[in-house]
């Protein structure tokens, strides 16, 4: 009987020693997984800080480098750290100002292949969180690289969509734009208008734009009085948004036949890339009998 209760003490001793034991690799386990935690997240704060600040300053080739590092240590989980659903959230964020970043690099670059990222990027943030913001960005791009069809699919969502007027407005300027680069300058009126109405004060570059949309469609003389109009509030000098309208409105009075009045206006013209009618054609979209009226009023080589 000894025998046996020395055993059973024996056996109870090892259990608790085992039992210890376990609990202690449990702690143990516990604390390097909120070490990871520590280590996965400061990883992350401290890319995107410095993203930021490098995106301020306008160094967006290194913020790419930053945000990549964002999004490869979310995507990578580091150290088996479980991804939360506020991570998740975060990732979709940090996928869209990557997104931002590339989109501005692209368009300095003038490459798609860094355009068609940016693309990917926005579609992917919007997959985790809805933004009608992210969405007209993404459409954006999509015009910019001219894939229209789906640019105009990702404005008509914006416009249809309960958001407030500012987003709404940018997103039928732009949606107005898509018509503009297919010619079909008498939608393009209609959604200039509406984005001329909904914007708070008349967005300049929509007024800009339904002007010279105006005279795509054949309301010429509607489109002289806007420009005009607009040519007179530039007290301070050229409005950003509406940089075309002083060489615009010079060409359209060439065009219409106000050939004296249309030098006049076309000697202030200071900004040379508006004397370019590559520039206006490919790049603003001019109506081709404007382009015309520009042409009209350049030196004959």
């Amino acid at each position: 009987l000894a025998v046996l209760a020395t055993a059973g003490a024996a056996v109870a001793d090892g259990d608790e020693k085992a039992a210890r034991a376990a609990e202690k690799a449990a702690r143990a386990a516990k604390l390097a997984q909120a070490m990871a935690v520590v280590t996965f997240t400061k990883k992350i704060d401290q890319a995107t800080d410095k993203a930021l600040k490098l995106q301020k300053a306008g160094d967006f080739k290194n913020a790419e480098t930053q945000w990549n590092i964002v999004v490869d240590t979310y995507e990578s989980g580091d150290d088996g750290v479980v991804i939360s659903a506020q991570a998740i959230y975060r990732l979709g964020k940090s996928l869209a100002l990557r997104a931002d970043t590339r989109s501005e690099l692209g368009q300095r670059s003038k490459k798609e292949a860094t355009l068609n990222a940016a693309i990917d990027d926005y579609k992917r943030s919007l997959t985790i969180v809805e933004s009608a913001e992210v969405r007209v960005k993404l459409a954006t791009i999509l015009l910019i690289v001219k894939r229209d069809a789906e640019a105009e699919k990702e404005f008509d969502a914006v416009v249809e969509s309960d958001v407030g007027n500012q987003i709404k407005g940018r997103a039928y300027n732009n949606r107005g734009l898509v018509k503009q680069q297919q010619g079909k300058w008498s939608e393009a009126v209609d959604d200039f208008q509406q984005a001329v109405s909904i914007s708070q004060g008349g967005s300049p570059e929509a007024m800009k734009n339904l002007a010279l949309a105006k005279f795509g469609a054949g309301d010429e003389a509607g489109s002289l009085t806007m420009m005009r109009q607009q040519s007179k509030d530039m007290i301070f000098g050229v409005v950003e948004g509406a940089e075309d309208i002083p060489s615009a409105l010079a060409a359209a009075e060439a065009a219409t036949g106000d050939a004296l009045q249309a030098a006049k206006d076309f000697a202030k013209v200071q900004d040379i890339r508006y004397k370019d009618v590559r520039f206006v054609t490919e790049g603003r979209l001019w109506p081709p009998r404007l382009v015309a009226g520009l042409q009209s009023l350049l030196p004959k080589p």
